[in-house]
């Protein structure tokens, strides 16, 4: 008489482990994927963006000798520069800005509701504080008056 072997149809636990690690494996890198990004990113990012912007707008002077402006319209929530698109804060972003009296005379006595930062061609600038928030979450730009410096923070 012949002893049959009968081999049970199904997978070994090696096979079991292996499947439910790449499950674990998907699943940890598309949760984060899956929600939005907390407003304090957000904001964190516009202000590094909004830095950049400044820091890019500073060497524009300086290379070409000659004073630049950056505007920072407060009713559209939006800046821009000569060499930059005009770029939108997130959606919700209020902002409050402290600017040098000269450039605050300038901007009343023409009626705009933009406020400008100016850099000049040896690396200075009219300096100014601004403040971005995003509900409970806030960031901070500062640009140094004596350096021209602009730095972001959150």
């Amino acid at each position: 008489m012949k002893q049959r072997l009968h081999r049970q149809r199904g997978f070994t636990l090696v096979e079991t482990l292996a499947i439910l690690a790449v499950l674990a494996l998907v699943a940890a890198v598309s949760t984060p994927l899956l929600r939005p990004p907390s407003d304090g990113l957000v904001l964190r990012r516009a202000a590094h963006e909004m830095a950049a912007a400044l820091r890019a707008t500073r060497a524009r002077a300086i290379l070409r000798n000659e004073e630049a402006d950056f505007a920072i319209d407060l009713a559209r929530n939006v800046y821009s520069a000569s060499s930059l698109s005009e770029t939108s804060l997130p959606a919700g972003t209020t902002l409050s800005l402290v600017v040098a009296k000269l450039e605050r005379a300038a901007v009343e006595a023409a009626r705009d509701p933009r406020q400008a930062v100016r850099f000049y061609p040896d690396g200075t600038s009219s300096g100014a504080a601004i403040e971005l928030k995003l509900r409970r979450a806030a960031a901070a730009v500062n640009v140094n008056w004596l350096t021209g410096q602009a730095s972001a923070s959150p």
